[in-house]
């Protein structure tokens, strides 16, 4: 089972530094999806920096701010934490650390 993401920072170049809860801080590069789909919208730098951890452990983006996608689950736009974790590249494992 993929840990949760329990930690995130964005960064300008549209990368996101994620720590996971089994210690593992991993970098994943999302430029590849500002061209598909829904994914558009974080073209602009100020709206992927409002990227939050959903509820499944997973990151996400609303695409209305003005809507509450706890209510309208289809305002929100995510990547699945299998994803982050698989495709991420690791920056600190506290694992091999201790």
């Amino acid at each position: 089972m993929t840990p949760k993401v329990i930690h995130i920072i964005t960064h300008d170049d549209y990368t996101i530094t994620i720590t996971f809860a089994d210690g593992i801080t991993k970098n994943y590069d999302c430029k590849h999806l500002l061209d598909k789909g829904a994914f558009k919208i974080l073209d602009k730098l100020s709206k992927f920096h409002i990227a939050i951890i959903d509820d499944l452990g997973g990151i996400g983006w609303d695409i209305d701010d003005n809507i509450d996608s706890n209510i309208i689950w289809s305002n929100r736009i995510d990547i699945c934490k299998s994803i982050l974790y698989q495709e991420g590249i690791i920056v600190q494992d506290s694992i091999l650390n201790s």
